[in-house]
This record gives C-alpha cells, structure tokens and sequence, in this order.
C-alpha cells in the first residue's frame, strides 16, 4: 500500500467514525421518546446541548430540503462538490463526506486496489463520488465517467473541473447504441435510483420523469478509449445490459468488475442476468466486507445467497 492509499483509508476511517458518533451523540432512552411539551422539555434537561444540536441539525436539514438549495460539500479527502440537499442521495455526501454505509466495503476496497496508472470506468457516476475518489488516486493513468441524467450531469461537470485524465459522458451504458427511454428520479429527490430498465420504474420507483437519453455500448467506446482496469456498475437493474454490451471488452481486457447486485425474489431476477453474463466470460465472484477484503465464493452459491437476503450489496468480480 502506498502512503497515499493509506492516507486516504486513515481519513476515511475518521470520516466513518465521526459518522457513528454523529448519530450516535443523542441517544435518548425509550422512555424519553415521544411528542409533547412535558417530553420535549425533559429530554431538553437530561440531554442538553446533544439534544440543542438534534433539533438544530433536523430543523436546518428541513429548511434546506424544501428551499431545494444547493450547498458545497467537502468529500472526506478534501474534494469540494457542490450538491441539492434535497437529493436523498446527498445526505450522508453533505454532512460527513462519505456514501451511506453500504458503500464502506467499495470505497475502501477501490482505495487499495486503484493504483497511480490505472484506467478506472465509473457507470453510473451520479454526484461523482467514485469518480473524485478515483481522481484522488490516479495520476498516469485515466478515468472515464458515465451518467446519463441531464439533470445530475452538471453537477459532475463542476466537480471533475478541467482534469485531463478525466473523461465525461453525458450518456448511458447499454446493449445496443443509439437513443433508450431514461426514468430519472431526481424530481423525486432520489437521483441515485434512476434506470433504464421499464420494469425496474413502474414496479419499484416513484416520482420520475420519463426522458430519452443517449447511449453507448460499452464496446463501442472502447473502441475509441483505453479499456478500463478497474470496472465499476451502478445502474439499478440494468448491469446486464451494460455487460452484454461489453463482452468483447470483458473478454480481451478482463477488467476487475465492482458491480451492485439486488436480492430478494422482486428485485433477484435483475441480478441474475449479470451474473449469467459475468460467468459466460469466465468471472469468479468475490463477496466484499465492510472492510474492503475480498472472499471467494462460487456462482451458484452466491445464487442462493441472493435469492435468501433482501438489501443491495457490491459484489467483486475477477477472472482467474
């Protein structure tokens, strides 16, 4: 590991944990819960100044919400972003830096395992985290962005500034190139889960705009790009599409794939289909712990293992 590798994961460790104590400092026993003036005023006397900044932070946190104002967040290793407050997916960026928790197990696995020269892809970039991470990191190598909302899309552009190494596209990843149907969720206040995928909106999403945007296969600009080392997915149901778009890439650059699966009987059908294309192209599955270390597993086996859970999980991919 190098010293930048490693100072990065001491600040993101710090990041974490001044999270937990965050919401953690005011922690009222079950007894002190409730509405009412009498409750209000004894949790004021047995928590004092915990409880002051409970109700500041929830009465601050609402006022930027529906004035939908757009604040500057500072990521954990410095990087200033700007992002809406009202955007679910820019909570936990705005107060403390980071991605909500499940995110812990990638963010600290990509920061040992992106190297100085690296070409990383991040489908699926939304506000940039992944993609200011892997600025953070690679100084020879390239990063390539990809995010279709039209919406979210200058937020990046602000973000990545005038980096050279980084490459933006306004676009979809996806089986076949030309222009598709693009549910966006950020009027809903939920950009994060926008897709592409009919089903994946009219069964699991609210609250968004029906758009069409560009798209790409993943071979197709590779054509034109370096390939990638490193291979992150993010794109709420449509991995396989993205993936069978890219299997002349998967196969002759065998980039590592750091991809989000979904569980449960609803939403495992999605994830099945990646899984299917990853093992066609000869990919050992990987499960990722909150600590970013890797564990073999088998196909079938994490079939099952999805099939038995109900949460979104990242997931490594390596050939052997």
């Amino acid at each position: 590991m190098t010293k930048r590798q490693k100072d990065l994961l001491d600040m993101f460790n710090g990041a974490v944990k001044n999270s937990h104590r965050s919401i953690s400092s005011f922690n009222p026993s079950p007894e002190d819960m409730g509405g009412g003036v009498y409750k209000n005023l004894k949790r004021l006397l047995r928590y004092r100044g915990a409880y002051l900044s409970h109700v500041w932070n929830k009465i601050q946190g609402r006022l930027l919400f529906v004035a939908n104002i757009k604040v500057k967040a500072r990521l954990f290793f410095g990087t200033e972003i700007m992002v809406p407050v009202s955007d679910s997916d820019t909570q936990s960026i705005y107060k403390f830096g980071i991605l909500s928790s499940n995110e812990d197990g990638l963010i600290r696995y990509l920061i040992t395992e992106l190297k100085e020269d690296d070409v990383f892809y991040d489908v699926g970039a939304n506000y940039g985290f992944y993609t200011s991470l892997g600025q953070a990191l690679i100084t020879g190598g390239e990063i390539h962005s990809f995010e279709p909302s039209a919406s979210i899309f200058p937020y990046l552009e602000r973000m990545t500034g005038f980096s050279k190494n980084t490459f933006l596209n306004n676009v979809a990843l996806s089986d076949v190139g030309g222009k598709l149907t693009f549910y966006d969720c950020y009027p809903g206040n939920a950009s994060g889960k926008s897709t592409i995928v009919a089903g994946v909106a009219t069964e699991h999403r609210s609250g968004y705009d029906t758009v069409i945007a560009t798209a790409l296969t993943l071979d197709e600009y590779c054509q034109s790009h370096v390939a990638p080392r490193v291979l992150k997915i993010d794109v709420e149901g449509a991995e396989s599409i993205v993936l069978e778009g890219g299997r002349r890439t998967l196969e002759k650059s065998s980039p590592v794939v750091a991809i989000e699966l979904w569980s449960g009987e609803g939403l495992y059908p999605y994830s099945h289909k990646a899984l299917k294309v990853l093992d066609s192209v000869g990919y050992k599955p990987f499960f990722l712990s909150s600590d970013g270390e890797l564990k073999e597993t088998n196909t079938a086996y994490l079939h099952n293992w999805l099939l038995s859970k109900q949460e979104e999980t990242n997931f490594i991919f390596k050939k052997s």
